[in-house]
């Protein structure tokens, strides 16, 4: 089970309750495949980039990045 609350999601085992991960991201749609695809400004705040999560265990893994245009970057 996949929860959302504002700025995040957390995936829960159903039958043990048991977190299997946290920390997703608002810019998803739908499981596709069993993995989530987001977007988010990467945490240096240099890079807009596209990750994926895999639902079952919370592998993240990062797909493309490409520079932000200086008037969005973090200073």
């Amino acid at each position: 089970m996949i929860g959302q609350t504002i700025g995040r999601m957390d995936a829960y085992n159903i039958k043990t309750g048991k977190k299997v991960w946290e920390g997703g991201q608002w810019a998803w749609d739908d499981v596709k495949d069993g993995f989530i695809y987001y977007s988010e400004m990467d945490k240096g705040g240099e890079y807009a980039v596209l990750n994926r999560i895999r639902v079952e265990t919370g592998e993240r893994k990062l797909l493309y990045r490409e520079p932000l245009p200086e008037k969005l970057k973090r200073n």
